[in-house]
Parts: structure tokens; C-alpha cells; sequence
């Protein structure tokens, strides 16, 4: 298998991606210390990500605040053939992780205002489809210290 890995280092690139992917992988430390893998919704606003769960929300209730966590998003790219890979590639994907402490929102003013960004990244007008925010009372904030990017093009 060969694998051909490129890190992404253009910024604007790397917040693109954030803005406009619906879905990650966050991985944090649940409070029996063992890791948990949470796939979910994001929102990525001022350099940092904010992920929103509903008040009986298991996984809220038993993460480790102020601790470091990483969450992931993937995206698959268009397989482009080039003759300096020297090979055929099957796959080629861009991973994007933002590592940082993970801190809970408790202001209930700022929870609104991101609310408000949250609908606007995932509501759709063409189907109708409204969101129900009466459910989500919780908010965490992952305060970023460090963005990677890599786009991986294998067979």
C-alpha cells in the first residue's frame, strides 16, 4: 500500500472546512477516565469549536471539563491521479483535527447567541426542516490550542 501524506498549513483553508462540515469525532475523557468517542454536530466559531447536547445527555454528564480533548472532522476528496505518486491512488481524504480544553458554557446569553448560529448552519429552507432547540440546554466549548490538517491520497 502506498500513501502519499500532505499537512495543510494555509489557515483560511483549514477554517473553511471547519465553517462548512456538519459532522466530527470529539475524543475526551469521561469521568471513570476511560476515552470516549462521540460522533455529533458542530459549530466552529472564533477559532473554536462549540458542541450542543440536550439536558439528559449522558456523555455531558460525564465529561472531564478542563481537560484536553481533540475532535476531528474527514472529509473525502476527489481521487486525482498524478504521475509524481508514482502509483494509482483508491482513496484521498482531508482530515482536519482541533485539539484544546474543553470548558462548559454556562452563560445563558452566550448558549442563545450560538444557538442562533447553529440554526443558521443547520436549518434548511428548501425542506422545511426546522430545528428543535428546546432540547439543547447544554453547551461546551473546545478552547483551541492547536489546528492540523492533513490530506492523505493512498492505494
Amino acid at each position: 500500500m502506498n500513501r502519499v501524506i500532505k499537512q495543510i498549513r494555509d489557515l483560511e483553508v483549514i477554517e473553511k472546512e471547519l465553517a462548512e462540515n456538519k459532522g466530527g469525532v470529539i475524543a475526551l475523557r469521561a469521568e471513570d477516565d476511560k476515552l470516549v468517542q462521540v460522533p455529533t454536530p458542530f459549530l466552529y466559531k472564533d477559532k473554536n469549536v462549540f458542541i450542543f447536547f440536550n439536558g439528559e445527555d449522558e456523555v455531558y454528564e460525564n465529561i472531564q471539563f478542563d481537560t484536553t480533548v481533540t475532535f476531528t472532522i474527514i472529509r473525502e476528496e476527489k481521487i486525482r491521479k498524478s504521475k509524481k505518486t508514482g502509483f494509482n491512488p483508491s482513496y484521498s481524504f482531508l482530515a482536519t483535527t482541533v485539539s484544546g480544553i474543553i470548558r462548559k458554557i454556562d452563560e445563558a446569553k452566550t448558549i442563545e447567541e450560538l444557538k442562533q448560529s447553529y440554526a443558521a448552519k443547520y436549518s434548511t429552507k428548501e425542506t422545511g426542516s426546522e430545528l428543535d432547540f428546546t432540547v439543547i440546554s447544554k453547551a461546551v466549548m473546545i478552547d483551541t490550542e492547536e489546528i492540523k490538517a492533513i490530506e492523505e491520497t493512498g492505494g
